[in-house]
């Protein structure tokens, strides 16, 4: 595994509306190590998710490069690419996209499983008492509260040891207290597994967790924060407001 999972060079995005062409994404460069976690913050339109679809393979490049742990995602084909997004990338939405017919701990296993690959029971075990629902395997999800569905989405992202996890809005549909508690397992994850994870938020208080944060607006990077441990949410706001 590379120490540096994501690098994106000069990243551009068009589509076609009617007659026009739109530029969603002008040209950005960031990259994410091994053990770090990295926010990307901006108002609605910025270009935020589409970034994130464009890293994952989901959304083709109109022009530049995104490599997934040293390999250039623009040179596989769809099979591979498929591959290659199940086995180096977790994907941690904000709608949860659990399956509503199986249980967590099948829920849990599926992209290994989709992949033709074995998911170890006592893997999964493990992984939901670290994330705690180690109690909750056998349930389903329409079962479960919001916080303890973006848990086993979260376990499902982390069971085949991604090089990279990316997570739009992951706290978008919990409560406060809840949001701050993913953000604390994220944290961990990233910290004693050296998980490489970028994530989009618009909240100060979510991105307060990650060890840098870059401030997107209309399609490109204006900023890159450092956060330190003094730092505030507070403190974070005002800087995103000055980018």
């Amino acid at each position: 595994m590379s120490t540096t999972p994501l690098a994106v060079q000069q990243l551009a995005k068009s589509f076609q509306q009617g007659n026009k062409q739109i530029q969603v994404l002008k040209g950005l460069s960031m990259h994410a190590n091994s053990g770090e976690m990295v926010a990307i913050m901006g108002p609605s339109g910025s270009g935020k998710s589409t970034l994130l679809h464009v890293i994952a393979g989901l959304t083709p490049a109109s022009a530049g490069k995104v490599e997934i742990d040293g390999d250039d995602i623009a040179g596989l084909s769809d099979r591979r690419l498929t591959a290659m997004r199940r086995r180096n990338i977790g994907l941690i939405f904000q709608a949860f996209n659990l399956i509503p017919t199986l249980n967590v701990h099948d829920n849990i296993a599926l992209p290994m499983l989709a992949d033709g690959r074995q998911a170890r029971h006592d893997d999964i075990v493990q992984l939901a008492e670290r994330l705690g629902i180690g109690d909750k395997l056998g349930v389903y999800p329409n079962q479960l509260s919001g916080g303890e569905q973006q848990r086993v989405a979260i376990a499902r992202a982390l069971l085949p040891h991604p090089a990279l996890i990316l997570a739009d809005e992951p706290t978008g549909n919990l409560d406060s207290d809840n949001g701050q508690a993913l953000c604390q397992l994220l944290r961990n994850c990233c910290r004693n597994d050296q998980h490489c994870i970028v994530l989009v938020t618009h909240e100060p208080a979510v991105a307060i967790w990650s060890d840098r944060v870059l401030v997107m607006r209309d399609g490109n990077f204006t900023r890159e924060i450092s956060v330190t441990n003094e730092m505030t949410a507070m403190d974070l706001a005002r800087a995103y407001q000055e980018a």
